[in-house]
């Protein structure tokens, strides 16, 4: 996978049942540049994931994020885009919040992590 090794988790872990985490983008150095929680993208019209993954960061470091990835994108089948306008996060806790999580937004079905 195009993360694997860009960021500190094992991209190769995330599955259907745990289809998240929370991951760290370093430097060549090992410092830390910026953190983001990743999530295998399951939007497809067929209900499979794409092989992708969505990433949600600060957006007020979601250019550096995009140049980070861009940067390690050559000569690789990767696709770098900005999603904020068509998506967004929803977080809640509790039974209430799970059980309206699962009306989701504008009535389609919600994603759990």
């Amino acid at each position: 996978a195009y993360l694997q090794g860009l960021v500190t988790n094992d991209m190769n872990a995330l599955t259907a049942a745990a289809p998240a985490a929370h991951v760290a983008f370093l430097d060549r150095t090992g410092r830390l540049l910026l953190e983001a929680h990743v999530r295998l993208d399951g939007t497809s019209a067929s209900g499979e994931g794409s092989g992708g993954f969505l990433l949600d960061c600060d957006e007020r470091v979601a250019s550096a994020l995009q140049r980070h990835l861009r940067k390690y994108a050559l000569r690789k089948d990767v696709d770098v885009e900005d999603m904020s306008e068509e998506l967004g996060v929803l977080a809640g806790s509790g039974q209430a919040a799970a059980a309206e999580a699962d009306v989701g937004i504008g009535g389609a079905p919600a994603a759990r992590a």
